[in-house]
Formats: structure tokens, sequence, C-alpha cells
């Protein structure tokens, strides 16, 4: 037998058939409850026989059909019903063409105890397409399976669950499954076995009010979802404007760095060595200049670091060994820094860097010179 059924179901008050999951009916003593989606394409659902959600809704229907193992059995006997019904109207009255309407919902309150058509088939007179409905002194309803029902219809400790995601404390899934296989009442067979009507109204009470903390428990755990989705993006904002209020603070110090240079004697040379010797933000802080000034090439980086830190000036008191009573370069902790951003930039050798160092230090003097003329003309 094939593992998806459907039905197909009159819906007194608002006048219309519709194809019906068999999963979807639930058996309340004479009367007929069917399940029904109030979100999602409703068509696709009952095509797929979608297994219905413990927040479905209850609607009373009066089933019409047999058991069809195929949807478009089930469909085709739909119309056939439909268009039977519409011949038997008054002439007078203008056919209107069947559309599907979300049934209104009644009052849980007034069912009696409900069993799912699991283990309650439906019988149907074929002849009138009115249910037979099955004698309250039926066995078949001794066959209701109590863990079935209390899977439909006990709460789960929700509130708990979502209440430890949001606080990050575990959650004690044992005690919550013992919970769950607890039968929500005790049933008395041989009550049932006589009658269905002789489940206590105390029993039927409890069974609308596990159904209505049910719906409570998932609108909680909505909630609780919602709290702990806006706690997250809350850290998050946090954490943006903590990094925001870093780069102001990291740019306004990399601005004051900046107009340090160009150093304009040997003892401002000197101070920043010093730095550079005993404080690690201060290298870091001439690595990001000395990238940020950049070259299409080795050489073309020299020359723009070069005229970015020493002035023309200063430039005629350096050379690579401190020659001719020169201070020296090759030492020098701002000299490693360029090394150093240089090789991780350019594919070239420590040879080739020393040379271009060389003679823009070497030409310095020619520089200092042209500048004089032109602050004299």
């Amino acid at each position: 037998m094939s593992s998806k059924q459907w039905v197909v179901g009159y819906f007194k008050k608002e006048n219309k058939y519709s194809v019906i999951p068999f999963t979807w009916i639930l058996n309340c003593g004479n009367v007929n409850l069917s399940k029904w989606p109030m979100y999602g394409v409703v068509d696709s659902m009952i095509m797929e026989a979608t297994y219905p959600e413990l927040d479905w809704p209850t609607f009373p229907v009066q089933i019409v059909s047999q058991i069809f193992n195929t949807f478009e059995d089930a469909k085709i006997k739909e119309k056939e019903l439909f268009l039977s019904a519409s011949e038997s109207e008054s002439p007078v009255k203008k056919k209107r063409k069947s559309r599907k309407v979300y049934p209104a919902q009644i009052e849980v309150e007034s069912d009696s105890a409900c069993s799912s058509t699991h283990t309650t088939p439906i019988k149907v007179l074929k002849t009138n397409h009115v249910v037979d409905h099955q004698q309250s002194g039926s066995s078949a309803y001794a066959e209701l399976q109590i863990n079935q029902i209390s899977d439909q219809l006990l709460p789960s400790n929700i509130i708990s669950s979502s209440m430890n995601t949001l606080y990050d404390t575990p959650y004690d899934t044992d005690a919550y499954t013992a919970e769950k296989e607890l039968p929500m009442f005790e049933l008395n067979t041989q009550s049932v076995d006589h009658s269905m009507s002789s489940v206590s109204t105390e029993n039927q009470k409890e069974l609308v009010k596990k159904y209505n903390d049910n719906m409570m428990n998932n609108l909680f755990k909505n909630v609780i979802s919602i709290l702990a989705y806006i706690k997250r993006l809350d850290s998050k904002i946090d954490s943006l404007i903590q990094n925001n209020n870093n780069v102001q603070i990291n740019q306004t110090f990399n601005n004051d760095f900046e107009k340090i240079f160009p150093l304009k004697n040997v003892e401002a040379v000197d101070d920043m060595e010093n730095k550079l010797k005993l404080d690690e933000n201060t290298s870091g802080q001439l690595r990001n200049l000395l990238q940020k000034i950049g070259g299409t090439g080795l050489k073309n980086f020299v020359k723009r670091v070069l005229e970015r830190i020493f002035t023309n000036e200063l430039s005629t008191k350096y050379s690579w060994t401190g020659f001719k009573d020169n201070h020296a370069l090759k030492n020098l902790k701002i000299i490693k820094t360029m090394k150093d951003v240089a090789n991780s930039t350019f594919s070239e050798t420590e040879a080739n860097f020393e040379a271009h160092i060389k003679d823009w230090f070497r030409h310095g003097s020619q520089r200092y010179a042209r500048e004089q003329q032109k602050e004299s003309s």
C-alpha cells in the first residue's frame, strides 16, 4: 500500500470540496476534523501529502470518498463531486467556479477525544457520499496509540531550550525525552471498548489545556529566538562601533606621525632611531608609511621614500659608510625598514637596493645647490 493516501472532504460551512491528505484527518468522537496549514503553498502541500505540523488549526470536515493511493484519483473524485453538486443546485443560481478557501477555525473545546486516521480508518457510503461514522462501541477506537497522540499534542519544553540557547547554558535532553515519552493521560481500554463517550470530561479538558500550552510554547519559542538574534546583532554593532573608533584613533595617530617627516637635522634622525629601537609601534607606523608611499619599481620606491624622509640639506651629511666625516647610513633602522618593505614588494637583490641608496645620497649636494638657487631667484 502506498505510504501517501488522500481522501475527498466536504467543508459544510464554506460549501467546498477539497482533496485532503489522509494524515491530516483526525477522528474526534463522532466528528471528523481536518488539520489545515495557514501558510505556505497549500496546493503543493496537499499534492505531496506533507505531514501536518503541531501548530496547524483543525476544522470540521465530512469525508465523502474512499481512500485513494494517488493524488490524481482523489482529484478526479473531487471534480466529480463538485460537478454533481453543481447540477443539483437550482437553475436560477449562477454556477460559480470552485476555489479553495481556508475554512473557518473552530474552538478545540468542542472536540471529544481525537485520534489520528492512521489507526482509525474511515468508512464511507458510496451511494450518497455521506460518511458512515463508526459506532461508539467499535473496537477500532481501542487501538488508539497513546504515544502517537502524545507526539502530536504534548508541548515540548521549548521555552527552557530556547532560554538555554540564549544564555549559553546546557540543556538536559534526557530529561526532555523522558518528559515527552510520558503518556498524556491514562486511557481505560475497557471503557474504550464499550464506548468512546466514556472518556472523562476531565481528560478532555486536559487535552485542550495541553494543546493550548503547546501553542503558547511555540509562540514563546519564536520570541526567544528573536531575542537571541537581537542579542547577536547588538554584539556585532558594538564590535563595529569599537573597530570604527580604533580606526579613527589610528588615523589620527598616523597623521601625527607623518608630520614628523621630512627629518631636517641629524638630531631628528637620532631621535627617530631611538624610538624605532625602543617602540615596536613606531616601527609599525614607519612600515605603514613606507608602504603607503610605494613606487613603480625599486629605484622609484627608493627615490620617493628618501625624498619624503630626508631633506636635501640633510642628505649632504650622510653616506653609505660614513666616508669623509659623514654619518653612516647602512646601520640605521630607517634604512633597514626600507629594505624590509622593498624586499616584500619588489623582486630585487640587496645589492641593487644599496646601489640606489648610495646613488641618491651621492647626488645630495647637487640637489641642495639647485634648491638654494630656486629659493634665491
